[in-house]
């Protein structure tokens, strides 16, 4: 028989707490979620809302949606300088060059 309930630990060294927010996001409509810290970790307790669904499924695709969400929170912080310096020029190019 499959547990209803299950948690992921996760550590606040390699995640972001946003990007497990942004995940998590993701699969409100199949589980409940409840978020909670100790020093070194983040853990995730995870209920299913139907006890039809395969937890284990939706927490390996969760672990999945995770790691693709710390990538693109890595990659905002890379590019966030030149996103900056694209948005000054456009916006300065919209104002006939007025800074």
């Amino acid at each position: 028989m499959q547990t209803n309930n299950q948690k992921i630990v996760l550590s606040k060294n390699i995640y972001s707490i946003i990007a497990i927010k942004r995940a998590l996001s993701q699969y409100v409509d199949l589980v409940y979620f409840n978020l909670n810290e100790d020093e070194n970790n983040i853990i995730v307790n995870i209920e299913c809302k139907n006890n039809e669904q395969d937890l284990n499924k939706i927490i390996k695709d969760i672990n999945n949606s995770i790691i693709e969400e710390d990538v693109r929170c890595g990659i905002e912080i890379e590019t966030k300088e030149i996103r900056e310096m694209i948005y000054n020029k456009a916006i300065n190019s919209s104002n006939g060059g007025i800074k």
